[in-house]
């Protein structure tokens, strides 16, 4: 378990709040790989304390009252910043998530925790080449995991967003090809991905975004690309119409 505070909010787009959490209960916060994720402990509505401390135990949370409980979800490491003991989370703001409106208010001091991290992206030594997909709150974990990538290992990347406001800024270097898919405009990940021409030999697959949405690409990845279920990691971040995590 990691406490620790804001230091600081800005927004990245519209819909999406970085929120960087600081304080010395990151000092042993691992450096765990390209897709970290930890699970966002928050005080419970309408309360500015936490009700967890250092001595955090899942059965024992879920034997708390509901009104005790903390809130939390599963968030992405977007950056980790181990010198500075800092963690930026960028959180979508516009939906039912978890830490939804508590990213969109969230003012420096306001206590939060961290438990983890964990890492879902694991591509096979003879990984010639990256597919990553991803939908607006799988994003934060594309970015990180370009920005880890070795130099020269090819990627390709499709990230599905609203419009062009939710197109991130980023340069992603050489031996990437980055495509963003605007709903606004009737683009869709699914179809940037079923036309894609990848590169020879053996590849990996990686993925994030909501239930379903997830669901057709990972069928399109194994029945148009042929990935094999060992090379291709693609998980579900969240359900429409119905928030996941504590309460």
């Amino acid at each position: 378990m990691h406490l620790c505070e804001v230091v600081r909010t800005r927004p990245v787009t519209p819909m999406v709040q970085r929120v960087t959490l600081g304080g010395c209960g990151l000092a042993g916060f691992p450096a765990v790989g390209a897709d970290a994720f930890a699970y966002l402990l928050l005080p419970p509505a309408g309360r500015s304390e936490l009700t967890i401390g250092l001595d955090f135990d899942w059965a024992h949370v879920r034997s708390m009252a509901k009104d005790e409980r903390p809130r939390g979800a599963y968030y992405s490491v977007r950056h980790h910043r181990p010198e500075e003991l800092e963690i930026d989370l960028d959180v979508v703001v516009h939906d039912d998530g978890i830490a939804a409106g508590w990213a969109a208010a969230a003012a420096p001091g306001d206590k939060a925790a961290l438990w983890g991290p964990r890492v879902l992206f694991r591509p096979p030594a003879d990984a010639a080449w990256t597919l990553l997909v991803a939908d607006n709150t799988a994003v934060p974990a594309m970015l990180s995991i370009l920005d880890h990538r070795p130099v020269d290992h090819r990627v390709v990347a499709v990230a599905e967003v609203a419009d062009d406001a939710e197109v991130r800024d980023v340069r992603p270097g050489p031996c990437v090809d980055l495509r963003w898919a605007r709903r606004d405009r009737g683009e869709r990940a699914a179809d940037v991905v079923r036309a894609l021409r990848l590169p020879p030999g053996p590849g990996y697959a990686w993925g994030g975004g909501e239930h379903a949405w997830v669901q057709e690409l990972d069928a399109l990845v194994a029945d148009v690309h042929g990935i094999d279920a060992e090379r291709r990691s693609l998980t579900s971040y969240w359900r429409r119409n119905q928030p996941t995590g504590l309460r």
